[in-house]
């Protein structure tokens, strides 16, 4: 089963302006989670998706580059364009995605999806962060009754999506424009892999997980380009 991993990069960013390549622990934050992908061998490739070859600046020694067309990089563009349009310029039975805003995420936690879609139950995986206490949606409560609280340990857990991974077939993106099937295996993750860096406070953050932690792989190698086709 032929596996290629990637992460979508464009340069400019409006919440956070350049989050994707912000020092992170004296390495761009792009690095962290492409080292990641790097140390699961059951990926075929690990590619950066992005409309300039700037970006390889930023990234570790085996990462590809498949460039994009510029025009993706609108700030109106759906994050499922620019998934249809990796899927038609590298060909594989599925794609994981992957995020440089989720900078922790562990090779255990991609291990588990794979394995998960290896198994034949499940047509696609992603993580998601279980929340458990009193929540709401629009102006009513969802896991709970006002007038007979539970303890916030009974109430129904909820699973948040994060911005880890999703792994999905060619036909899921293709022809039904989907990342998550009628199947799917939910990676449950905490602290820090469930961290999302998208606004300064997150990247706060994120800075001081990232001075606590071990440094899991060696990011200090020269960048190289490798170039996989061009544009769709």
């Amino acid at each position: 089963m032929k596996i290629a991993a990637f992460i979508t990069i464009k340069m400019n960013s409006q919440r956070l302006p350049n989050k994707n390549i912000l020092d992170l622990g004296g390495h761009p934050m792009c690095s962290y989670i492409l080292n990641t992908l790097l140390a699961v061998d059951r990926l075929s490739s690990v590619s950066v998706f992005c409309s300039t070859d700037r970006i390889m600046r930023y990234v570790p020694e085996g990462v590809e580059l498949v460039l994009r067309n510029p025009d993706l990089d609108g700030n109106e563009v759906k994050g499922l364009d620019l998934f249809q349009s990796f899927a038609h310029a590298v060909e594989a039975d599925y794609y994981l995605l992957g995020h440089a805003t989720a900078p922790f995420l562990s090779t255990r936690s991609v291990e588990t999806a794979i394995s998960a879609i290896e198994s034949g139950i499940y047509d696609s995986a992603f993580t998601a962060q279980r929340v458990q206490t009193y929540a709401w949606y629009g102006d009513k409560p969802i896991n709970y009754n006002p007038a007979d609280m539970a303890r916030t340990q009974d109430t129904q857990p909820i699973l948040v999506e994060s911005s880890g991974i999703y792994l999905y077939s060619r036909d899921l993106i293709l022809n039904r424009r989907r990342r998550i099937g009628d199947r799917p295996f939910i990676v449950e993750i905490g602290y820090p892999e469930c961290i999302d860096v998208d606004t300064l406070e997150e990247f706060r953050l994120a800075e001081k997980y990232a001075e606590a932690l071990p440094a899991p792989y060696d990011r200090s190698s020269s960048a190289r380009l490798s170039v996989h086709g061009g544009y769709r």
